[in-house]
Formats: C-alpha cells, structure tokens, sequence
C-alpha cells in the first residue's frame, strides 16, 4: 500500500493547503506528516501554489525520488536545495551557533523561513543572543526588539 507514498511534512506552524485535481491535503500544524502518492504529488507540484510551498521550505519531504524529479536536490547530492528548519536547527540558530555560521546559514533560506526563524526567535526572546537581532531585524523587515517589548508588555497586563 504505502510503495507509491512518501511523507510530507509541514515546517511552520500554519495550516497549509494542497488542493490541486490529483491532491487534497491539510497540514495543521508544524511538524504533522501526511502519506501522499508520488505520482499525486509530482502532478500536484506544478500546481504554481503547490511548487511555492515546497520551494519556500514550508513543505518537504525526505524522499528523493520526488525532490529529484522536482528539482530540489540535484541527482547524486546529499542535501536538498531547500534547508529544512527543524526546532532544533531553529534553536541552534537563535542562540549556540557562531556569528559567522549564522551569517551563512541565514544566505540559505528562503524569505518564508526567514519568517520563521524570526517569529521562533520572538517567541523565545530569553535564547536569542543579541547579536542577531539587527540582522533578523534588517531581513524581515520589522523591530524584533518592539516586538519583544510589545509581548512583554501584553503579558504584564
């Protein structure tokens, strides 16, 4: 039964949607795996909305067969062409990892797992170590430390 199937799995903490002819899925939540028909999914990629999801790192999946014949992980590569963050990747980001693999590793994503990245490091202000937040701050677009401060401040009320 499950030859044909691969895993996909959500990687933001949004409901995501893949509803195309061949494919009606819903991811609720981060981390939920749905089994998917290759060929479906294959079909379904070129959906334009479909293609977005998973080049945006919001959706991925282990198997590759599907990410080559997509596209996303060149024939006889290691790793896929889109990073997959994961808690603890997120984590790492925020806090242990070097400055200097920071810098790297924030080049490799994509402006939806920037996103991301900046809401986790919002949502867990206490690990975020000070000298990214101008960097998160210039890449997304908006104050992470009024963000903070505005939390912060919602909470005391």
């Amino acid at each position: 039964m499950r030859e044909n199937m691969i895993v996909v799995e959500s990687c933001v903490d949004r409901t995501l949607v893949v509803y195309t002819p061949t494919v009606n899925k819903t991811w609720l939540k981060k981390g939920q795996k749905l089994y998917v028909d290759r060929d479906a999914m294959e079909q379904a990629y070129y959906e334009p909305s479909t293609e977005y999801l998973f080049r945006q790192g919001l959706l991925t999946t282990d198997d590759r067969t599907f990410l080559e014949d997509v596209g996303l992980m060149e024939a006889g590569a290691d790793t896929p062409i889109v990073v997959k963050l994961d808690e603890n990747k997120l984590k790492r980001m925020i806090g242990p990892m070097p400055l200097s693999e920071f810098k790297t590793e924030v080049k490799k994503l994509t402006p939806a797992q920037i996103e991301e990245l900046g809401d986790y490091a919002i949502e867990h202000y206490t690990d975020l170590k000070n000298d990214r937040v101008d960097m998160l701050s210039q890449l997304m677009g908006k104050d992470i430390l009024k963000t903070i401060s505005n939390i912060k401040a919602a909470k005391e009320d």
